[in-house]
């Protein structure tokens, strides 16, 4: 089995239909799909595995930190999503009076919108969108 039957194999609506999907909310693969329901009957029967929780998102930070190379998987903060990492970033940020901020029409939405809601609350003061060429910016 090449690779492609093998993913196919691991992610159910890949047998049936091309899924093609850039927002990392994308169908789950089986041994996904498998950890939830088992993280789940664990937290039914046991209550809230919170030690769990943190064993594995430290874990995950380790091994993250190591990928891009970090100097310590201190230095990465666990986040539900990229928004709220991004908003959560923004929000203790200081712009100084007239601040503009220059995005990437290839960013996923909500990181621009998060930038014209600073716009809109007067805490800068022009959102610019740079050109992209070929789908990429220069």
């Amino acid at each position: 089995m090449g690779w492609l039957e093998e993913l196919r194999d691991r992610i159910e609506i890949t047998r049936r239909k091309t899924y093609l999907d850039n927002a990392g909310a994308g169908p789950l693969t089986k041994d996904a799909a498998e950890a939830i329901t088992n993280f789940i009957n664990l937290w039914q029967e046991e209550g809230e595995p919170w030690e769990l929780a943190l064993d594995h998102i430290v874990e995950a930070k380790r091994v993250f930190a190591q990928l891009i190379n970090a100097p310590s998987w201190r230095n990465i903060a666990a986040v539900p999503s990229a928004t709220y990492g991004l908003n959560a970033l923004l929000s203790a940020m200081e712009f100084k009076a007239g601040s503009n901020v220059v995005v990437s029409p290839l960013n996923f939405p909500t990181g621009i919108f998060s930038f014209h809601a600073l716009k809109s609350r007067g805490l800068i003061r022009e959102v610019r969108v740079a050109r992209s060429i070929n789908g990429y910016v220069p």
